[in-house]
C-alpha cells in the first residue's frame, strides 16, 4: 500500500500471470508488484480487491512452502 495523493493511494499486489482487467492495471516489469489498484474511498475495497489480497497472499505462502521444502531436501 502506498499514497498515491492525499485523495489516493494504491495497492500493489503480486499476480504473475493474471491478466490485468478494469483496476486490475498491470505495473511496469521493473516494479517489485506485477499488479495494482487505485483506490479513493474504503468503499472500493470490495470482494474483488480482496480476492487481489488472497491470491497474492496464497502465492507468497506457496512460494514459501517450495522454499522450505527445497532447503529440507538439500540440508
Amino acid at each position: 500500500m502506498n499514497p498515491a495523493s492525499k485523495t489516493r493511494f494504491e495497492i500493489g499486489f503480486n499476480l504473475k500471470g493474471v491478466r490485468a482487467t478494469g483496476r486490475l492495471e498491470a505495473e511496469k516489469p521493473e516494479c517489485i508488484c506485477s499488479h495494482m489498484t487505485k483506490l479513493s474511498d474504503i468503499q472500493e475495497i470490495d470482494q474483488e480487491v480482496i480476492q487481489w489480497i488472497r491470491m497474492a497472499y496464497n502465492n507468497v505462502a506457496l512460494s514459501a512452502n517450495r522454499i522450505g521444502l527445497l532447503c529440507k531436501a538439500f540440508f
